[in-house]
């Protein structure tokens, strides 16, 4: 574990529940896709692209801000231990 130094155990209890998080992250954004996209059936291929690109762009932008979410909430429960 010497090459892995630099990552703190917070970062990785942040990260496992990040991972956990996106599970059911991606698939309410995959149901929200197909929904919409069924709403869109007779609409133009590139509204429909569109729809599809802006989901895609959603994934990282969840995984991300549920990482800072779960680092903010490891600190705050090292700061009341």
């Amino acid at each position: 574990m010497s090459g892995l130094t630099w990552v703190h155990s917070g970062e990785v209890v942040a990260l496992g529940w990040t991972l956990l998080h996106f599970c059911w992250q991606s698939t309410a954004l995959v149901l929200l896709y197909v929904l919409a996209d069924r709403c869109l059936l007779h609409a133009t291929t590139a509204v429909r692209y569109g729809l599809a690109m802006a989901m895609l762009a959603l994934m990282p932008v969840a995984a991300i801000a549920t990482f800072a979410e779960q680092e903010r909430l490891v600190e705050i429960g090292r700061a009341h231990v």
